[in-house]
């Protein structure tokens, strides 16, 4: 596994935009996924296998402290960028996908939405990985490493990949969006 060389570093994505329910709900109808969305404190409502879960907008019980960021839920099973599985009070019956390695995303950065993204799209074309498995056959899948910077970038790239393609054809004219 290759070590971050400077973990705490700036990093290069701390200043960009984090993705919105907008962003989210554009995506998806781009990668021809359903959009649903569930707030963490509300995660036993979720009438879906796939939902982006929103950690709050300030600190709370069940959030312990991690407002403003995304998780993926796939069935009972909840992706987290962070690999912390103690860094949220989950209703019984749900728990955190183990990621190989632990922690993929940075502090410091602002790409979450992403990453939850790319995990979708992981579980959507890969419906016969045990949940146990997804962590590391993700991880393999982008090729993410210990080098969180690292992973930050490729997940951001993955994700951004087609913006500039979109800005070109709605400047042309032609069809908008891009299929993801």
């Amino acid at each position: 596994m290759e070590a971050d060389p400077n973990p705490t570093r700036k990093n290069v994505f701390s200043e960009e935009k984090a993705l919105t329910d907008e962003d989210l709900k554009k995506w998806c109808k781009q990668a021809n996924l359903k959009y649903n969305v569930v707030d963490l404190d509300k995660l036993n409502t979720a009438k879906s296998r796939y939902c982006f879960v929103y950690t709050g907008n300030e600190e709370n019980p069940v959030n312990k402290g991690n407002d403003h960021h995304w998780l993926f839920l796939d069935g009972k099973y909840l992706f987290d960028s962070y690999g912390n599985p103690k860094s949220y009070d989950l209703p019984e019956g749900f728990s955190m996908i183990e990621n190989n390695p632990r922690q993929l995303q940075q502090f410091n950065s602002t790409v979450c939405g992403e990453y939850c993204c790319a995990f979708y799209e992981f579980c959507s074309n890969n419906r016969s990985i045990k949940p146990a498995d997804i962590g590391e056959e993700f991880s393999d899948e982008f090729g993410l490493t210990g080098n969180r910077s690292k992973n930050d970038k490729i997940i951001y790239e993955w994700f951004h990949r087609f913006d500039e393609e979109d800005g070109k054809k709605s400047e042309n004219g032609d069809e908008e969006g891009a299929k993801i």
